[in-house]
């Protein structure tokens, strides 16, 4: 009777604090000031805002630009904010302030309007010539115009071809398909499958402590309010048969895997998920504003392992708060926990739901029965990793320490280091100068990075190197941090190397002993090429620490060359001094080391201009 009356009580607060919270915009008033971006036919929206990345939600909503350069138009009217190349973030970018208060943000493009560059200093000009990294603020403001050209779309910055569009006002970024850009969208999202997960030890599912996977299947379309489709769906039947009931008791967790079908290709993130019990919701989770939130915790919404943007893309939410960290966007009663107790109920009436910007819902109802039989609880590990804390880790022989920062894990762990001694087969040029130490469970859904330090005296040329969870003789095996300082990802301080990784896994020292190559260039020695055709890409190989790109020098007729680093494709495009396309003969030279400070052989080759 107690926890009824706790129920109800919890029921009443989510009622309550759902009032306060502040709603997407009601479909049905919309008004649509935004221009679509590029007129293209058809218009097609690949991301919405908030939706799962391996580092964070997701910042906007992302246009296809049917994979050409398109004139993009300025969406809404205001004046110019601000300009900016970020080679390894946004590429060229434009923000446009507008009346209101709130701006707009253009990423990826390949250049700006004659316009915008005009109105700009002459060294931002120059950068952008020479593709430099610069962030410009005007003190003058350029008036904008809506459906003024103010770019030409492109693929910058880290990502393919397209165009990312951010709609900010003061600290938080606003959904532009809840306001005030139309799209049409007459579709209810694709409810894929609900996963049952057991949360305490005395838990069961159909008897069982194990997580269940039910599949589902559309069952049924029809109308709701504002002419919004409605999708019901049911499980999915096993060779043309019904399938058993299926028995819950204790505190239960769902998952829900869902994706929302756009122009009938783009696969994108749903904008709200519910579960309700009984009719009462427990959890909800809407994005149509996305605040400032610190990166990775996207993992406290997100199943990451059974999450992805690529491929066949899908998105697997968890519909319970797995943390006592909060998001302003997701609110609970009892932590949106189902709790099947036979003394409450014989039944629990589920409803989970998931809606797309347009309001079009997609809906699973089932009546789970309760277990009436009492189960002793099962074994947990003894966890030793604790959210609220920072945890240190070491191993046997003290040779490996692994330390996770406080707020690192979302629920608690048990972390254990074992030490392999094997040696592992490497190519040829590397050698292993530890034996590998593994890091346990297989988890890559931390909050924040941790730290993992190997106390060796200092080597040359060694680094640490990660591998799979995998004992075979030849592990996948790859190079840590390729952006970070010498020597290849890992920091020796003082008596250790250090590391910073975002996932579990097995590492070990090894030492590159191998100088790093040449792959095949765009151009060829001797041979010929059209003026308006030609484009210099080099390729950088190093089966080791990697190639540093800091020391690439290229030198064409003697006269030092401008570099341009594409890491989507891992090219290198030389592009200025303009010489290098004039009609005749060319002489192109090159060198670079990599992380281990090994020389490649230097390159050499004559091509000709006509």
């Amino acid at each position: 009777m107690m926890k009824a009356v706790v129920f109800s009580i919890a029921v009443s607060m989510f009622l309550l604090f759902k009032q306060t919270l502040s709603a997407c915009p009601n479909r049905k008033d919309a008004v649509y000031p935004f221009l679509w971006p590029m007129r293209v036919n058809p218009r097609i929206v690949t991301s919405t805002l908030g939706e799962f990345r391996y580092v964070a939600f997701h910042g906007g909503i992302d246009f296809s630009t049917n994979n050409k350069n398109q004139s993009v138009i300025a969406m809404r009217g205001g004046t110019l904010r601000r300009v900016m190349f970020g080679r390894y973030n946004i590429g060229y970018g434009v923000w446009i302030d507008h009346p209101d208060g709130t701006y707009t943000k253009y990423g990826h493009l390949k250049t700006f309007s004659k316009k915008i560059i005009a109105s700009l200093p002459q060294q931002i000009q120059q950068k952008i010539i020479l593709r430099e990294d610069f962030n410009f603020f005007p003190k003058k403001k350029l008036p904008i115009s809506q459906g003024e050209l103010i770019a030409i779309s492109g693929d910058t910055g880290i990502g393919g071809q397209h165009l990312h569009i951010e709609y900010w006002k003061g600290n938080d970024r606003l959904s532009l398909l809840h306001y005030g850009l139309y799209y049409e969208d007459p579709i209810a999202p694709e409810l894929q499958s609900v996963t049952l997960v057991p949360l305490e030890p005395s838990a069961r599912i159909n008897g069982k402590y194990e997580e269940l996977t039910i599949k589902l299947t559309n069952s049924r379309k029809r109308k709701g309010k504002f002419n919004r489709q409605i999708r019901e769906f049911s499980i999915q039947k096993i060779k043309g048969k019904e399938t058993a009931p299926i028995v819950l008791s204790g505190r239960i967790g769902v998952k829900l895997s869902v994706y929302d079908l756009a122009n009938g290709k783009s696969r994108l993130g749903v904008s709200r998920t519910q579960l309700a019990i009984g009719g009462n919701e427990i959890y909800q989770y809407e994005m149509c504003e996305l605040p400032m939130v610190p990166l990775f915790w996207q993992n406290l919404v997100f199943d990451r392992n059974n999450s992805t943007f690529s491929g066949q893309t899908r998105y697997t939410h968890f519909l319970y708060e797995r943390s006592s960290l909060t998001l302003p966007f997701v609110k609970s009663v009892d932590r949106g926990i189902i709790t099947a107790n036979p003394r409450q109920s014989k039944h629990i009436d589920v409803k989970i739901s998931a809606a797309d910007p347009k309001g079009n819902e997609s809906i699973f109802q089932y009546s789970f029965p309760v277990d009436t039989k009492s189960y002793q609880p099962v074994t947990l590990p003894v966890w030793n990793a604790f959210p609220e804390k920072e945890n240190i880790f070491q191993a046997d022989d003290k040779s490996v320490k692994v330390i996770f920062p406080k707020n690192a894990l979302i629920e608690p762990e048990r972390i254990l280091i074992s030490r392999f001694d094997r040696k592992i087969s490497l190519p040829k040029g590397l050698e292993q100068k530890s034996q590998i130490y593994f890091v346990y469970p297989n988890k890559n859904d931390f909050l924040k990075n941790y730290q993992v330090r190997f106390f060796m005296p200092h080597q040359p040329r060694v680094a640490i190197y990660k591998m799979s969870h995998s004992e075979s003789s030849s592990p996948e095996m790859y190079w840590l941090q390729s952006h970070s300082v010498y020597p290849s990802g890992t920091v020796h301080n003082r008596n250790f190397y250090q590391t910073w990784q975002g996932s579990t896994g097995a590492y070990l020292l090894i030492q590159d002993n191998q100088p790093p190559t040449w792959g095949p260039a765009s151009i060829q020695n001797g041979k010929t090429y059209l003026k308006n055709q030609l484009r210099i890409f080099l390729r950088l190989r190093d089966i080791g620490h990697g190639p540093n790109l800091s020391t690439l020098k290229v030198q064409i007729d003697g006269i030092p060359c401008h570099l341009d680093h594409d890491a989507d494709r891992n090219h290198v495009e030389v592009f200025h001094p303009l010489h290098i396309y004039n009609r005749g003969r060319h002489t192109l030279t090159a060198t670079f080391q990599d992380y281990a400070g090994h020389k490649a052989p230097p390159l050499s080759i004559v091509y000709h201009v006509r």
